[in-house]
Formats: C-alpha cells, structure tokens, sequence
C-alpha cells in the first residue's frame, strides 16, 4: 500500500512536470516544426522531466488529492510553459513581420512559400530571415537556456504554484509592442532604400513618360532590395542577437512574476 501511494505520488509529480516544460518546449524554434513527430516531441519532453523529477523532490510539495484537482494542477502548470514559450515566439514573430513587410515592398507579395510551422503562406523573404533566426538561435544555445530556465522555474514556482497575476499579463502585451519596434529596426535599411527608390521611380515616371516604368521599376526594386537585404544582414544579427538576450531577461522576470 505505501509502494503504491509512493509510485502514484511520483507518477502525479512527473505529469506535473512534464506538462510545464512540454508547454514550453514544443514552442520552441526547431522543436515547433510540424515535421518531428508528435510522439518524437513527447519522447523529449518525457526524457527531460524524468530526469528534473529528483530535483523537484526536495521542494515542498502539495500534490492534488482529486482527478478535478490534478486537471486543474496540469492546466496551471502548462500555461506556465506556454506563456514562457510565447514570449520566445515573440523574436520570430518580428522576424516574420519584417519579412512580410520586405517581401511586400520588393514585390514578393505573390511570390510565397509555405511555412511548415505555422502552415500558412509567407514570403520567400520572410522565410530566409526566419532560418537565418533559427541558426543565430541554435548557434547561441539558446535553446540550452530556455529549457534550463523551464526547469529552474521549479525552484521559483513550484508545483502547483501558478498565479496569473495583472503583472505578467502586462509584460507579455509589452513584449507583444516591443515585437512591431524590433521589426521595423531589423527591416529598416532595406525599407528605408525600396521607399526612397520607388519615390524616385515615381518621380521619372512623371518627367519622362515615354519610359515604360514597369519593365525598369521592378527588377530594379528587386535588385536593389536584395543588394541591401545583403549589407543590412549584420544590422539584422545585431538585433535579433540583442533581442534574444532581451527575451531571456523577460522570461525570468516573467517566471518570477507568477510566483
């Protein structure tokens, strides 16, 4: 009888856990890519919780004493693991607005590709600076302290210690804002160089009407806005590098915020 109470008390404590790195995990760039399979993300998330199990042993625990109880201890435990992957989410996502804003300005709002993350149709700008992203992300080993931070969050919320509190709600709209200024910081050059080239374009077009302005302005807006996607790619690195850190710094306030 005490063997069982004790499998079923770290049965209970294993979902609890897994539930809050899952949630975070499977958002994670990479680890959110519908091409690993399902079973592949949960065999991870598994593997992982089963070893940050002993270390959550010494922490005072009041595990649910009900099936309603335990719903709602998974439930609290994988918004903590989502709410923490948004705010990662939040750095691809002005990746992905820059892109759609380049493509559109160079005339690539036609011309998409599917995104197998989200499954919807992004520009080929868009899904160049989202892989360019993706190394920086694993090259850094930020994933190595997205996941140890998920697992030092035990430390500071323990299980079946989520609160939502106004505070955390807030920093995540902030994040939310801070997404569009990173945005148009990283498309900026480009931008800028494809709006003063299509004013002048414009203005020839005025001056001298006898040029046929399409067959001229749109390989010459493409050729330009790849020339100065090229040279702004170390103010893109620079940014998101920046951003990156910044995002890492939220996530620990954020965990600490919901303590």
């Amino acid at each position: 009888m005490v063997l069982l109470e004790a499998l079923t008390f770290k049965f209970e404590l294993f979902l609890i856990v897994m539930f809050r790195i899952a949630g975070m995990l499977f958002l994670l760039p990479v680890f959110n890519e519908p091409s690993i399979p399902k079973m592949a993300k949960a065999a991870i998330a598994a593997l992982v919780s089963f070893v940050v199990v002993p270390m959550v042993l010494d922490l005072p625990l009041f595990l649910p004493t009900g099936l309603g109880e335990l719903v709602l201890a998974l439930t609290g435990e994988l918004m903590i693991g989502i709410m923490a992957g948004f705010m990662i989410l939040m750095v691809f996502g002005a990746i992905q607005l820059s892109g759609q804003l380049i493509g559109f300005q160079m005339g690539f709002a036609v011309v998409n590709v599917i995104d197998l993350a989200s499954g919807s149709n992004v520009s080929l700008i868009n899904r160049f600076e989202i892989l360019i992203a993706t190394m920086l992300f694993l090259v850094l080993n930020m994933h190595h302290w997205f996941i140890g931070a998920i697992i030092e969050s035990f430390q500071t919320i323990p299980p079946l210690g989520f609160v939502l509190t106004l505070d955390s709600l807030r920093m995540i709209l902030n994040s939310a804002a801070q997404m569009f200024v990173v945005s148009v910081k990283i498309g900026a050059p480009v931008i800028i160089t494809l709006f003063v080239t299509k004013v002048a374009i414009g203005i020839i077009a005025k001056t001298v009407p006898q040029m046929n302005i399409f067959i001229v302005g749109f390989p010459l807006t493409i050729g330009l806005g790849l020339i100065m996607l090229g040279l702004s790619m170390p103010v893109f690195e620079k940014e998101i590098v920046k951003y990156m850190h910044v995002v890492v710094g939220s996530v620990s306030r954020l965990l600490a915020v919901m303590s």
